[in-house]
């Protein structure tokens, strides 16, 4: 007969298990892909920023270089090049037997995993250990993901720290008893979280304001006794936290772009690129890419003075402003459509980059088989979110995650591509938070289909939620459900028409 203490020793080994198959998974990915990959087209910025910051801690630059040479034009936020930083810092010439690519993507990789753990671990405390280790698992194994954590771009450790964050804010709005001054540290804590991530991926921004709405709704709005003044405090402290910390950063752009820029100028390039007319755009820049759009406005601004931020604003204004709804909708069908499709994914542009490689193994037939595991696990997943976003949720389910606090996160991260430029890499920020909002939503679902007579039904939970919560929150409840499911529609019409 088992006893708890082997049922507790078998479930460890278990996990050990798979912690080391999900590493060997992801070294092998390493050695036989990715170390043979090249910087590829932003990346190649957070490689040479990240000497950059290299050459600042070894003193042979002044700070105010560094910065210049950091903060560059405007279009990209250090979070990246500090994280690629140790790796040409630490891992010296010589120290492996590797082109410095490939063991920065080594290193980036070993971060990635160490992320995952960390947010398997604590969704694993919050919801449950099958939850953290079904997780853990999807995650680890999806190869989108996997190859993802080996490369520069921000998607894949972003994802992590922003679901790091949503878990934290989380934790702290379930709480129903005690809300004291630890509680409102724990929020500076989590805004500091919710900053990094920022840094890390600027259009993360917009989740500043889904941890204002989850802890009034899902915090003050609870029918215990508590005092309100200090949630209220500790729904303002996150988001205060996280734009304090961007501040210093936004001080630099601003004094160095000529107008005030809080995050990146990326914001009016990728609306500009996106979203204005190609004749317009090529008959202004002489092009209609990226390129185009910079060098245009660097001349201008060195032949006006104006500054360059102010410039791109000037032409944002003068291109889109005489564009027909007809024409948005056109470029928005577009983008939504790269931001969804999964063949956009970088597997295939990472194949092709390993094939211009001499040095690496011959990749033929090794990325039919990933990209069809990836479409086995992909599919599935975008079809448990697309459905759960139109359920409604008690709030009583997981401490208000599938309800609320999943469903305003990925639809604040799923504004791009009506906003901006958007591939399916871009997609890869959001995927934990799927992976976690959807395995909530089978648990939830599969307590009701295993039960011949379920004590926690639809109509049950929403008769514990009305006495846990008090009608205004309910009611907000209802209506973010609403708004999540309607761009849900949106999105899923202009996909598929």
């Amino acid at each position: 007969m088992t006893t708890p203490v082997d049922a507790r020793r078998s479930g460890r080994k278990t996990i050990v298990s798979l912690i080391a198959a999900v590493a060997g998974y992801r070294y092998l990915i390493w050695h036989f892909h990715m170390r043979f990959v090249d910087k590829s087209g932003d990346e190649g910025f957070f490689f040479s920023r990240a000497q950059v910051l290299r050459q600042w801690t070894k003193g042979a630059i002044e700070f105010d270089t560094m910065m210049d040479r950091l903060v560059a034009k405007g279009w990209f936020m250090p979070g990246m090049a500090i994280h690629t930083w140790p790796a040409r810092t630490w891992f010296t010439e010589g120290t492996l037997e590797l082109d410095e690519i490939a063991r920065v993507r080594l290193f980036l990789g070993s971060m990635d995993f160490v992320l995952l753990l960390v947010a398997a671990f604590f969704v694993g405390r919050l919801f449950g250990r099958r939850i953290g280790v079904a997780f853990f698992a999807f995650v680890g194994f999806f190869p989108d993901a996997a190859y993802a954590s080996f490369s520069l771009w921000g998607e894949a450790h972003g994802s992590k720290i922003v679901l790091l964050a949503l878990l934290g804010l989380t934790a702290l709005a379930r709480r129903s008893a005690r809300f004291g001054p630890s509680q409102l540290l724990f929020a500076g804590v989590v805004g500091v979280i919710f900053a990094w991530s920022i840094y890390v991926r600027p259009p993360f921004l917009l989740q500043l304001g889904t941890a204002f709405v989850v802890l009034i709704v899902v915090a003050a709005g609870r029918t215990v006794e508590r005092p309100k003044v200090s949630v209220l405090l500790a729904a303002c402290i996150i988001p205060l936290v996280g734009i304090a910390l961007l501040l210093p950063w936004s001080n630099e752009i601003s004094e160095r772009n000529g107008a005030f820029v809080l995050t990146t100028n990326t914001i009016d390039v990728n609306l500009i690129h996106a979203f204005s007319n190609p004749e317009d755009l090529e008959a202004l820049t002489g092009g209609v890419e990226f390129p185009d759009i910079h060098n245009y406005a660097l001349a201008q601004s060195a032949e006006t003075g104006v500054g360059y931020a102010v410039v791109l604003q000037e032409m944002r204004e003068e291109l889109l402003s005489n564009i027909t709804f007809g024409h948005y909708l056109s470029s928005a069908d577009r983008e939504v459509t790269r931001f969804y499709r999964e063949d956009e994914t970088f597997l295939n542009k990472y194949e092709g980059l390993v094939r211009r490689n001499d040095d690496a193994p011959d990749p033929t037939g090794a990325f039919d088989w990933i990209r069809l595991a990836n479409d086995v696990m992909w599919y599935p997943l975008a079809a448990v979110t697309v459905l759960a976003m139109f359920w409604r949720f008690p709030m009583t389910a997981f401490g208000a995650f599938p309800a609320i606090t999943g469903k305003i996160a990925i639809s604040a991260l799923t504004i791009q591509p009506w906003v901006s430029n958007a591939k399916f890499r871009h997609l890869g920020a959001i995927i934990p938070t799927m992976v976690l909002f959807a395995l909530l939503v089978l648990a939830h679902a599969g307590r009701d289909l295993l039960t011949l007579f379920p004590a926690d039904d639809h109509e049950t939970a929403l008769e514990s939620e009305a006495r846990q919560w008090m009608p205004w929150s309910r009611r907000m409840s209802v209506f973010i459900q609403l708004v999540a499911a309607t761009m849900t529609l949106l999105a899923t019409l202009v996909y598929l028409t």
